[in-house]
């Protein structure tokens, strides 16, 4: 019996991970050039939050990049991607009205 229900939440959570994927390229589908680098940026605070680690041994750096790691990449509900499509989708929009498009 536990071993259907962990069987069937893998499959929920491939489903659900392949359809992510879906909609994140088809919403950012002309710019994903645009979009990994924003995606890069706002993840600035795992990245950078590593990086003190390993030159400082800073431990708080380590605490709060595996912190933000944690709740806005591993846990599905966060709406991290969704923000990153919708920073992406602004900038582009902007870079429409400025360039008079």
């Amino acid at each position: 019996m536990m071993m259907r229900r962990t069987i069937g939440t893998i499959r929920l959570f491939l489903l659900f991970q392949r359809y992510n994927v879906k909609l994140v390229l088809r919403a950012v589908k002309d710019d994903l050039v645009l979009f990994a680098i924003v995606f890069v940026v706002l993840g600035t605070p795992v990245w950078l939050g590593y990086l003190l680690f390993f030159i400082f041994k800073w431990n708080w750096a380590m605490a709060m990049a595996t912190g933000y790691l944690f709740f806005f990449n591993v846990i599905p509900c966060t709406p991290y991607i969704g923000i990153c499509i919708l920073v992406t989708l602004g900038l582009k929009r902007l870079y429409r009205i400025v360039k008079g498009h």
